[in-house]
């Protein structure tokens, strides 16, 4: 479907999203129906209209069923990126609605990072029943390290829901989960100091009220020889020294922010100047949308505008772009708009779309335009499941069959998350169960016929056919010992006979910068797959994984073990 900005969206937001262009949106704010909430939208009358497709997309994702059952077999490929979190929580789940539903908000989130851009942020609002879960999966998709609050929205200030429920506090918030990337720039928000004029007792000719703090460092805090200066004939008696520096110093001065005192320097600090108190992750500020209030549509799970103007004004600007795939009444539709971005708004109700333009937006910003199936687009059908082809393995290769020696594979497994010494121990006992551990690391099957050197310890195949003309083919080869140039030259020889698309080379220890194993590497050139780009030859070590959790960045791999 078109990708036009300031545009509703009719349909599910999956389908919608798949033709769009990557990092084509600023900012992600998502409320998904909860468990508590996923009800439909609108009048008797319009809910006798809606379709049972539309009841079952907005009900039906907290349900196990055959499509839950479908999603979690697409998320569980070696090669997704939340394979791993998908995994645990299936074990720790179960086949439960809470694994349906959080398959079907993983799919989402896939493709809502793929279009995110590299300055973007995301917003995902939920309840205390599954922020648990969605937040491993979270971390896979954006990165952990991009992880920035865990925000507690307490509506109503000391409102009080009654507890029904005798066994636990009562439940009186939600959560959302703040994730930006790596170059977002994030704009501090303020609350008002309500004590700011005790904090600021002075008053200046011109009724500035302003507050006086000293300028010397006090005598219990360390030497600082740098900070010892003197400065208009004043000089501090300790040698603590200053708290600026000489040149810092001058230029308050020459902007009136320095008041003498018994011939002692301070520092003025005006109230106007102060921007008050930086808003914490704990919002107790924003009342919720009741029926008392204007803006109060009677949306499940309705949102006030305060919360979403809040979040867009802290990770966006005027003219960016922000979406709300699941923005059913459309609080952030008009808040985008009210504070001048772009805005897309995606739905699988076209009474809350409709409702948007002739509720929400009547007589304040122009009805927006709805984009939706059998509208100019067809509906872009979910792909299913495809049994890959047999994997063509090179000669002398015998897949290992899964479970095979997996008491000493969850030994090593065990050992290498506790210590990595005894770990190394442990390897030098089982060399051949190492190699089979290591190969499952990186998503290949191991050789059951063991290998010499320069032949292959694992192998699997690409779900695309590469460029080129190569097979659909990624092999890897483990060295837990010693190794030299002549092994790398070896495994190369070995990705070439079988017209491999590409290769791993496995090491204990990182291979050191200098080693003419990175220019081997280099001159083995690269393979396209799809629109992306892979090496060849990838030198990595187990080192590296224990210390960092970092993987050979490879093709996506099918899972024959599975599929």
């Amino acid at each position: 479907m078109d990708f036009v900005p300031n545009h509703l969206y009719y349909g599910d937001c999956l389908d919608v999203m798949d033709s769009w262009p990557d990092a084509s949106v600023d900012l992600v704010y998502l409320n998904p129906l909860f468990n508590s909430n996923a009800t439909d939208f609108g009048s008797e009358k319009q809910n006798a209209e809606k379709s049972d497709t539309v009841h079952e997309a907005l009900t039906g994702v907290w349900t196990w069923n055959a499509e839950a059952k479908q999603r979690l077999k697409r998320l569980r490929y070696t090669s997704h990126p939340v394979e791993r979190s998908i995994r645990a929580a299936a074990i720790n789940l179960g086949h439960s609605g809470r694994l349906a539903y959080l398959t079907y908000i993983a799919e989402r989130l896939t493709a809502m990072r793929r279009i995110l851009k590299s300055t973007g942020a995301i917003y995902l609002h939920c309840d205390s029943t599954i922020s648990h879960n969605l937040k491993p999966v979270m971390d896979a998709l954006f990165g952990a390290e991009n992880y920035r609050n865990e925000i507690i929205w307490k509506p109503t200030a000391g409102f009080t829901i009654p507890n029904a429920n005798p066994k636990n506090f009562a439940v009186d918030s939600n959560t959302i989960l703040f994730y930006s990337m790596p170059h977002h720039q994030f704009k501090v928000s303020y609350e008002p100091d309500p004590d700011a004029e005790n904090r600021y007792p002075h008053l200046d000719e011109n009724n500035r009220r302003f507050t006086l703090r000293p300028l010397w460092r006090s005598p219990s805090m360390d030497t600082r020889p740098n900070l010892n200066y003197e400065w208009k004939g004043c000089v501090n008696p300790y040698p603590s020294g200053w708290f600026v520096t000489k040149g810092k110093l001058e230029k308050l001065y020459q902007n009136g922010h320095i008041y003498f005192r018994n011939n002692r320097p301070y520092r003025i600090f005006y109230m106007d100047e102060n921007k008050g108190k930086p808003i914490g992750n704990v919002w107790t500020d924003i009342n919720r949308s009741q029926g008392i209030s204007r803006e109060f549509l009677g949306y499940p799970g309705q949102k006030p505008l305060a919360l979403l103007e809040r979040i867009l004004e802290a990770s966006s600007s005027e003219g960016a772009l922000v979406l709300d795939p699941f923005c059913g009444d459309g609080t952030t539709i008009e808040a985008g708009l009210k504070l001048r971005r772009q805005v897309i708004g995606i739905d699988v109700s076209i009474f809350a779309l409709d409702a948007i333009n002739t509720i929400r937006l009547k007589e304040k910003y122009l009805h927006l335009p709805i984009k939706g199936f059998g509208t100019g687009s067809e509906p872009v059908g979910r792909l299913e499941i495809q049994q890959p082809d047999p994997p063509q393995f090179p000669n002398n290769f015998k897949p290992a069959a899964l479970g095979e020696n997996s008491d000493v594979i969850y030994q090593l497994n065990d050992m290498f998350h506790s210590n990595f010494e005894d770990f190394l121990l442990l390897v030098q006992k089982e060399r051949h169960q190492f190699q089979t551990w290591t190969v499952q690391q990186i998503g290949m099957i191991p050789n059951a016929k063991g290998s010499h050197d320069g032949g292959i310890d694992g192998a699997n195949v690409l779900m695309q056919v590469p460029e080129d003309d190569y097979k659909s083919l990624a092999l890897t080869q483990v060295k837990s010992g010693d190794w030299d140039l002549g092994d790398v030259k070896a495994f190369c020889w070995g990705i070439e006979n079988n017209n491999a698309a590409c290769g791993v080379f496995i090491t204990m220890y990182p291979i050191g910068a200098r080693s003419f194993a990175h220019e081997i590497a280099e001159e083995f050139g690269n393979v396209t797959v799809g629109d992306l780009t892979y090496p060849r030859l990838q030198l990595w070590s187990i080192k590296e994984f224990y210390e960092n959790g970092t993987r050979p960045n490879l093709p996506p791999l099918v899972n024959p073990y599975e599929d």
